[in-house]
């Protein structure tokens, strides 16, 4: 075998199914915004002169990190910009963590972190999470006098969580190695809950953002981070010659800028999720936390998970099924539009009647 022996055994990265386009399809499985991106972006691509792609882009995208500063209030020299988020943890591993140290990472948490651990040869320390997945900085911090790191999603996937910005400052009070807070769904939290501004404090901080949640940018795969200076220099030296194309950094630009738009979504998305949220609760489903653009629930008497999510997909309705500790039990949902929702509901009351369950909510 030619691979580096610790990869022989690894499992990469599986991401959720991700099934056939049609126009019947319904698909709340993977956390993409239901509506479409800013229509500025169309516009912009009318009069786009593709003759500029003969050339190399921006090298460090430096429009769009000014873009990014202007809306944040954020130095441009604290902002990095990469290949989606993913590319950034990559180098995070990449450049912070020596082979062999240990980075502390919560469970359940969003498991990329823990595939990319493995790639860089760098142990994983996981703590569980409470009973009702609220994580507990006392136990995070009891385990980290050997670790070079922790990791914390926030809020937290596929719990939707929060863990709250004075409980984050505990943490960064008592740790001297580096947090990675990923804050990929915070757009979708109250107000206010976001660490960002505490990288002006905290030189080992380093705040993770994404443009496919909130901004409905999937498919162009732009995530950028803030953190001090010299935690930037260092990502800026280790990316890839050219890591974002000119396209991705055009369409992130326009994306951006259209705050009306931007805000108009991120109110619809949270009002279908306080009536999902009820909805499922009166279905008899125990819901978790509501931060994200997702619920995490268990189905409380008689019905499976794992029959839940069988049922729905027969009629072309996608929602999340984990086959692991502690979430088996469980399905997460993402906010789709109340049109998706509405036929969402249908399906489940229809199950519920098909199988004489009587349901009763704990929550």
């Amino acid at each position: 075998m030619l691979e580096r022996k610790h990869l022989q055994t690894l499992e990469g990265y599986v991401s959720g199914f991700q099934p056939t386009w049609n126009n019947d399809l319904i698909k709340l499985n993977s956390n993409e915004n239901p509506y479409p991106p800013s229509p500025k972006i169309k516009d912009y691509f009318k009069d786009f002169n593709f003759d500029q792609l003969r050339f190399y882009p921006n090298a460090k995208s430096d429009s769009l990190r000014e873009c990014i500063a202007n809306i944040y209030d954020i130095d441009v020299e604290n902002i990095f910009c990469g290949n989606g988020s993913d590319e950034i943890i990559s180098l995070l591993f990449r450049g912070f963590f020596e082979e062999n140290s240990s980075v502390i990472i919560p469970y359940p948490t969003y498991t990329l972190y823990e595939t990319v651990a493995k790639i860089h040869d760098v142990n994983t320390i996981c703590i569980d999470t409470e009973e009702d997945f609220s994580i507990d900085v006392d136990k995070i911090l009891s385990s980290s006098k050997k670790a070079a790191g922790i990791v914390i999603v926030n809020p937290n996937a596929p719990t939707g969580i929060l863990l709250s910005v004075e409980k984050i400052k505990f943490i960064l009070n008592q740790f001297k190695g580096l947090v990675i807070l990923d804050e990929a769904y915070i757009d979708f939290a109250d107000e206010n809950s976001s660490c960002l501004q505490l990288i002006k404090t905290y030189p080992n901080l380093i705040v993770l953002r994404t443009l496919s949640k909130s901004y409905s940018l999937c498919g162009i795969r732009l995530g950028y981070c803030f953190a001090s200076k010299d935690i930037i220099s260092i990502l800026d030296k280790i990316k890839d010659s050219y890591n974002i194309n000119t396209i991705t950094q055009l369409l992130a630009e326009e994306g951006l800028k259209d705050r009306a738009y931007f805000n108009h979504n991120l109110e619809k998305v949270k009002s279908t999720r306080t009536r999902l949220g009820h909805e499922l609760v009166n279905l008899g489903f125990d819901i978790y936390g509501q931060n994200a653009n997702f619920l995490l629930c268990k189905p409380n008497n008689g019905l499976e998970a794992k029959a839940i999510y069988d049922y729905l997909a027969e009629p072309n309705i996608f929602i999340r099924y984990f086959d692991q500790p502690r979430l088996a039990d469980k399905l997460r949902i993402s906010i789709g539009t109340e049109k998706e929702i509405d036929i969402l509901l249908i399906n489940l009351h229809k199950l519920v009647r098909e199988k004489g369950m009587s349901f009763e909510s704990s929550v």
